[in-house]
């Protein structure tokens, strides 16, 4: 699924599956609010790109090749409330220049990293949860800033 432009859209309690690439790619000045939704299966789950700022809330996203959501580009956007799990790079990627505020997820067996956080980023994170198999919680480059709470 590729929500682009200046899309608003809404994308509510569905279920993106399988496929040999991104379940859902937001990019462009993009966004949309991506709620209650399963993206299972696919190397990377969400990708936000190029100015993107989609808001991703009480999701679950598991079992990707690469990243279950990765931030990149210069995009923006926030993490609230979603589960994360089974992913062999990481949890949520975080790069180049990206922004993020990342809050109450729980990110379980992430295999790689919790958190990868490289080139230039900028998160804040706030009561997420790194649990099960995972190599590193956080790993942040030293071009990062990174604010963790509680």
């Amino acid at each position: 699924v590729v929500v682009e432009g200046d899309s608003n859209a809404s994308i509510q309690n569905c279920q993106i599956k399988g496929g040999g690439g991104v379940g859902l790619f937001v990019w462009g000045e993009a966004s949309p609010s991506v709620t209650a939704c399963k993206v299972i299966d696919c190397v990377c789950g969400i990708v936000v790109r190029n100015e993107a700022a989609p808001s991703i809330s009480k999701c679950i996203v598991h079992t990707c090749r690469d990243a279950c959501v990765k931030f990149a580009g210069n995009s923006h956007g926030t993490l609230d409330g979603n589960l994360l799990h089974d992913s062999f790079e990481a949890g949520i990627v975080a790069c180049g220049k990206s922004q993020a505020v990342i809050t109450n997820n729980v990110l379980r067996d992430t295999k790689g990293c919790g958190f990868l956080l490289i080139e230039d980023t900028c998160v804040t994170c706030t009561r997420n949860e790194v649990e099960g198999n995972h190599v590193n919680g956080v790993q942040a480059g030293e071009d990062s800033n990174a604010t963790f709470q509680e």
